[in-house]
């Protein structure tokens, strides 16, 4: 039952716009596939650096405090569900374009960390999936 929540969870949050789909889509239009891939390489890098961040720090949080799991997890659903009432009710704005010179490897990596809607997907995906079911704890990772 996990396992299917999870991939639920993944998939659905996965196809939601964020700052690095509307990028991505905005590079590939303006330079094609191979114009963008450096772009798209590196969100693929960052997001795998801020699963593994968040892995630690939820694994620390959790051996430290573990009552701290259930209020991370409130914690984010109310803010996931903050974000959704703000994209609900916003008023549509012009079109922005992006700098060309924000197309590489590391803007990509560097996106993911200062992009709320993934630092929330990669703190409760591991909070509630991974950390409760982990049997090592942080001193045993060094």
């Amino acid at each position: 039952m996990t396992f299917l929540s999870m991939t639920i969870y993944a998939i659905v949050s996965s196809f939601t716009p964020g700052p690095n789909n509307i990028m991505s889509l905005y590079y590939s239009k303006q330079t094609g596939l191979r114009g963008t891939i450096k772009f798209c390489i590196g969100v693929a890098l960052g997001f795998f650096l801020l699963l593994l961040v968040s892995n630690f720090f939820s694994n620390t949080l959790y051996h430290v405090f573990p009552k701290v799991q259930l209020y991370m997890k409130i914690f984010g659903a109310i803010y996931l569900l903050y974000l959704a009432y703000k994209i609900g009710t916003s008023k549509g704005t012009v079109a922005q374009s992006f700098s060309s010179r924000y197309n590489n490897i590391k803007f990509g990596m560097l996106l993911q960390f200062i992009n709320p809607k993934g630092v929330i997907y990669a703190l409760s995906v591991v909070a509630a999936f991974i950390t409760p079911n982990l049997n090592i704890s942080p001193s045993k990772l060094s």
